[in-house]
C-alpha cells in the first residue's frame, strides 16, 4: 500500500524548504562584508591659512620636526631632512593617536612628545619614530582628561625632564611644573611649583631651564586688569629668594624672554617701562636685575605703533623680534613682521626679509646661523628658511601645509570619470580650486582644465547630454570671468560663455 503526503504535511515541507533556502542567500549576502576601494585616494586637500599653531625642534644632524594643528583630526609630528622634504624613514605611529603638544630633541637622539589621549602624557620615542615603551611618562589626571595641556620644556644634563601640566578642575585652570625622572616617572624630590591658577587667573607664556639649571617662567597674572610677571625658581623647584622681580611700568603681559651667555635677559611684552626706565614691550637686564641702559629696542615699536612678541638673542648678540598687534589683554597673529636688532637695539638695516613674508609665527635659528621660520608667507602657512641676511634660503623645499578638503557635490560621467567640486584647492599635490574631474581610479584627470576655478565651492553640479557641466552655488568668478550663482562649462572645463545668469545663489540644478 502506497503512502501519500496530505496536503498540511505537504505545505509544512514546502515552507520548510523555502525559510532555508532564504536563510541560506541571506546568510551569503551578509556574510560578504562591505569594504572601501583603498585604490581609490583622489587625497583632496585644501592649503592652510587661517592661523593654526605650528612648531619645529632641530636635529644635530640637521633634520627638522615639525608639529601644529594643521588637521581637522588634530595635530601631527613629521620630520623632515634639512632640504625640507619628507624624511620617509621617520614614521611615528603614536603621533596618530594623540594630540600632539611639543616635542624636543634628547642629546642621544631620542624624542620627547608631549601629548594627550585618555590623560596628559609625555612619550619617548625612538630616532626612527617608534615608541619607546622603556619609558612611561603619564602624568596625574586632573579634573576632564580632556582639559589637560601638557608641555615637555627642557631635558637636564642628568637626563631628568622639566614639565609644565596644565589642566582644568571646577571652573578653575591651574599651571603646574612637575619634574620627571630619566624613565618617566615623577620626580619626588622636585617641588611643585604652581604658576597659578585656582583663585588666581593666570596666562603663562614661557617656561625655561636656564644654564645653570635654574628655572624661569613668565606670563600675566589677569583679574580687572593684567600684570605681568617673571618668576625664577631654584633647582629643586623652590622659589629663588635672591632673584628680585623687575617692576614692570603699565605692564599688562610678558610674551617671552632669552637669555645671554653673561646671564644677561632680554624680555619682550606689553610695557611701557622697567624699574621706571623708559622702555617700550623690550628690555635688556642685567645679571643683577638692573636695566641695562646700553640697549634700548624701543624704535621699532614706536614706530609701527606694534608690540614686542616672541624675541631671541643669537650668538654675536644681535636680537631677533616679531612685532604683533594685540586685541584687548591678548596678542593677536596678525601683521608678525620679523625683524633684527643690533646689540644695542638699534634695527639692523642690513637684515631684510621677502616682503611676501607677512607674518612670522615662530622661528628657531640652526648650527650655520639660518632661520627656519613658520609664518605666513604669500597668503600661506608655510615652514620656510632664511639666509643669515634675511634673504629665502631656495635651496629649501618649504612644505606646503595641508589639511583635509571636503565634497560638498558630484557626478558620474558615462565613461566612469568623476566630476567633483568642494572645499579644497589641490587634488593630488595639483592646484585645483573648488572643481576637478577624476579618473575612475581617482587620480586626477589632467585634460579637465578649470583654470583658477570658483571662488566658492558649487554646492550643485549636473551633467548635460552633450557633456556639458551646470554648476550652482553662491560663487562670483569662474577662472576670473563674473559669474554669479550659476554657470556653465564645457566638457573639456573652460567657461560657457553663451551661458550667462546672474543670481545672489542658486542651491540645485538640474541637466
Amino acid at each position: 500500500m502506497k503512502n501519500y503526503l496530505n496536503l498540511r504535511d505537504l505545505i509544512v515541507i514546502l515552507i520548510s524548504v523555502a525559510f532555508i533556502t532564504v536563510f541560506f542567500i541571506a546568510t551569503n549576502i551578509f556574510a560578504q562584508t562591505p569594504g572601501v576601494d583603498v585604490t581609490f585616494n583622489p587625497l583632496l586637500t585644501k592649503d592652510v591659512t587661517e592661523n593654526y599653531t605650528g612648531n619645529f625642534a632641530l636635529q644635530p644632524d640637521g633634520k627638522i620636526l615639525i608639529y601644529g594643528a594643521f588637521q581637522n583630526s588634530g595635530t601631527y609630528l613629521k620630520r623632515l631632512n634639512p632640504d625640507g622634504t619628507t624624511d620617509t624613514s621617520f614614521n611615528c605611529a603614536l603621533c596618530n593617536t594623540i594630540t600632539v603638544f611639543n616635542a624636543i630633541v634628547q642629546p642621544d637622539g631620542k624624542i620627547l612628545v608631549a601629548g594627550l589621549s585618555s590623560g596628559a602624557a609625555i612619550y619617548r620615542l625612538n630616532p626612527d619614530g617608534s615608541q619607546d615603551l622603556t619609558f612611561n611618562g603619564t602624568l596625574p589626571v586632573a579634573g576632564s582628561p580632556f582639559s589637560n595641556d601638557v608641555e615637555a620644556v627642557a631635558v637636564q644634563p642628568d637626563g631628568k625632564i622639566i614639565v609644565r601640566h596644565t589642566f582644568s578642575t571646577g571652573g578653575f585652570t591651574e599651571w603646574d611644573i612637575l619634574r620627571l625622572n630619566a624613565d618617566g616617572s615623577i620626580d619626588g624630590s622636585f617641588t611643585k611649583i604652581a604658576l597659578g591658577g585656582r583663585l588666581i587667573n593666570t596666562d603663562y607664556s614661557r617656561v625655561a631651564l636656564l644654564p645653570d639649571g635654574k628655572i624661569m617662567t613668565a606670563g600675566a597674572t589677569i583679574s580687572a586688569t593684567s600684570e605681568p610677571f617673571l618668576r625664577r625658581y631654584n633647582s629643586n623647584g623652590t622659589t629663588d629668594t635672591t632673584f628680585e622681580t623687575p617692576a614692570f611700568n603699565d605692564g599688562r603681559r610678558i610674551n617671552y624672554f632669552d637669555f645671554y651667555p653673561d646671564g644677561s635677559i632680554i624680555i619682550s611684552g606689553f610695557f611701557s617701562g622697567v624699574n621706571s626706565v623708559p622702555r617700550r614691550d623690550l628690555v635688556k637686564l642685567l645679571p643683577v636685575g638692573n636695566v641695562d641702559l646700553n640697549f634700548n629696542g624701543s624704535a621699532i615699536f614706536n614706530t609701527f605703533n606694534k608690540h614686542a612678541g616672541k624675541v631671541s638673542v643669537l650668538p654675536d648678540g644681535k636680537v631677533l623680534v616679531n612685532t604683533i598687534d594685540y586685541n584687548s589683554l591678548n596678542p593677536t597673529n596678525t601683521n608678525n613682521r620679523l625683524y633684527r636688532l643690533n646689540p644695542d637695539g638699534s634695527i639692523d638695516t642690513t637684515f631684510n626679509v621677502p616682503a611676501d613674508l607677512t607674518t612670522a609665527h615662530n622661528w628657531t635659528v640652526d648650527s650655520s646661523n639660518r632661520i627656519l621660520v613658520f609664518g605666513v608667507f604669500s597668503g600661506i602657512l608655510k615652514y620656510l628658511r632664511l639666509n643669515a641676511d634675511g634673504s629665502l634660503d631656495s635651496s629649501f623645499n618649504s612644505p606646503t601645509l595641508t589639511k583635509p578638503g571636503t565634497v560638498k557635490a558630484l557626478a558620474v560621467l558615462t565613461d566612469g570619470k568623476i566630476l567633483v567640486s568642494g572645499d579644497f584647492n589641490r587634488v593630488g599635490g595639483v592646484i585645483k580650486n573648488n572643481i576637478a574631474r577624476l579618473n575612475a581610479d581617482g587620480t586626477l584627470d589632467n585634460s579637465f582644465d578649470s583654470g583658477s576655478g570658483f571662488n566658492v565651492a558649487p554646492v550643485s553640479i549636473a551633467i548635460q547630454t552633450d557633456g556639458k557641466i551646470l554648476a550652482a552655488g553662491s560663487f562670483t568668478t569662474y577662472n576670473g570671468v563674473s559669474r554669479s550663482g550659476a554657470a556653465r562649462l564645457n566638457s573639456d572645463g573652460s567657461l560657457d560663455n553663451s551661458f550667462n545668469v546672474t543670481a545672489a545663489q542658486v542651491n540645485t540644478i538640474v541637466a
